[in-house]
């Protein structure tokens, strides 16, 4: 094992959590879930916590089980050998204090690495100090002894500031800089049933952000670097989709994609063991956007549960929390309830298409946008199926653009003609008469069309 470093003391979560289980008590102090710095430690922590808060008693037995229900953390065996560890040593209050600073320590670590690599791809310096100077202020925990102590929860706005904020220079933002669509830190989804072509209409997506090209008017501010994660989909699978991507990329665009765009499979972490995951891997690829496919199957909850899903979602150690920290945006892609009929769907508003995906409200009410992406009842005159595309909650703000270079409401799309796994625009023929919404097209798994 590696020599303890300031940012690193695993000994001493490991015998702080054990002291708690082996007493019945609460983290002590200020000290909380999302300060230690091992997944499982902060699984065992978020136990503990969790248990004592809602009054069930933390002891051996009942941190096993709840590790077992969210499957993450340590085994039973594991707990035990925290108690063990710590024998009759007396809970040092120190210990969390310790524990803190180093959280405090690796924050600043991260941060300082961001702005070093923005500075790097040229970022303005301006913005780069006034970032700095946020991400140093947002570290809430004060030395010992102090006085007072900020509520970490709490960010305050500065009123001149908000009067003269100018949306045009948003350094925030990452793809609708018109309008200010996605902005770093923030999350959104698009919604379709299995089948439809989710994954390769992601992987579309992905590809063309990673080279700063706008699909279907979606008009990123640079070339971002990409994060695709799924559990899905195999090798083959992904391979077919990311062929008919990139068919017609010339020979420097395939190389700055190597470079932007990292895709990975991850079938095994779920929970907050995920979130710590994503994290991690926006540290240490320093990425821009994260697409997750889809985000349900890294939930090891029942997802129409509403508290459950608000904590995943919102809490400590959660999604949110996390895209704070990193500055990443996330596009999750979400599975719906039980198939709707082609009419059904195509009667619907936006409004009413954002609640389609499955599980409790939150899902939607979490993401700063919500996507739709279903197949309608008409087919183009070759027989290709049209899918329509577009988004519900801010559509003042998307820029989704038909065929003709239209902003729109929604778009339609269809498979490439040619047979690949590749999205275009379905024929202007296809094109429906609903107000500000005209089509656009993209494809699902198994779809034909030139990149864009």
């Amino acid at each position: 094992m590696p020599p303890p470093t300031p940012t690193s003391v695993i000994d001493t979560e490991r015998f702080l959590l054990g002291a708690c289980i082996r007493d019945g008590v609460d983290l002590p102090g200020d000290l909380r879930p999302c300060h230690f710095e091992e997944p499982a430690l902060a699984h065992v922590a978020n136990a503990v916590h969790r248990l004592a808060t809602e009054g069930k008693g933390v002891d051996e037995l009942t941190v096993g089980a709840f590790l077992a229900e969210i499957r993450g953390g340590y085994s039973p065996h594991e707990v035990n050998s925290l108690t063990a560890e710590v024998g009759f040593s007396v809970l040092n209050p120190s210990w969390g204090d310790a524990i803190i600073r180093a959280s405090r320590l690796r924050d600043i670590t991260r941060s300082a690495e961001w702005i070093a690599g923005a500075a790097q791809r040229g970022e303005d310096p301006d913005f780069l100090r006034v970032s700095f100077s946020e991400m140093l202020a947002k570290d809430d925990t004060l030395p010992a002894g102090a006085e007072e102590q900020k509520d970490a929860s709490t960010e305050y706005f500065d009123l001149d500031a908000m009067q003269s904020f100018d949306p045009k220079t948003d350094k925030t933002v990452l793809i609708g800089a018109e309008r200010r669509w996605i902005c770093q830190g923030y999350p959104f989804q698009i919604v379709g049933f299995s089948g439809t072509g989710k994954s390769s209409l992601a992987i579309h997506l992905g590809v063309h952000w990673a080279l700063g090209r706008s699909p279907f008017g979606l008009k990123p501010v640079r070339e971002l670097k990409v994060l695709m994660v799924q559990a899905e989909n195999d090798f083959g699978d992904a391979a077919e989709a990311m062929m008919g991507a990139t068919a017609k990329l010339t020979e420097p665009e395939r190389r700055t994609l190597k470079e932007n765009l990292i895709f990975v499979r991850q079938s095994s972490k779920m929970g907050f063991a995920f979130v710590e995951y994503l994290g991690q891997m926006v540290e240490k690829h320093k990425v821009d956007l994260i697409i997750a496919d889809p985000l349900l199957a890294y939930a090891n909850f029942d997802i129409a549960d509403q508290a459950e899903t608000s904590a995943f979602l919102r809490g400590q150690g959660g999604v949110f929390e996390m895209l704070q920290r990193t500055k990443a945006a996330l596009l999750y892609m979400h599975h719906t309830t039980k198939p709707k009929s082609a009419d059904d769907l195509d009667a619907m508003t936006p409004q009413q298409l954002a609640y389609l995906g499955a599980g409790c409200a939150e899902w939607v009410n979490f993401a700063r946008d919500s996507g739709y992406f279903f197949r309608t009842k008409a087919n183009t005159s070759e027989g290709r199926p049209v899918y329509r595309f577009g988004f519900s909650k801010r559509q003042s703000r998307f820029g989704l653009k038909d065929a003709n270079d239209r902003f729109a409401g929604h778009v339609n799309l269809c498979h490439a003609e040619d047979g690949s796994i590749r999205w275009e625009y379905a024929p202007p023929a296809m094109e429906d008469s609903q107000p500000s919404q005209k089509g656009h097209s993209s494809p699902a798994k198994g779809s034909p069309r030139p990149l864009r």
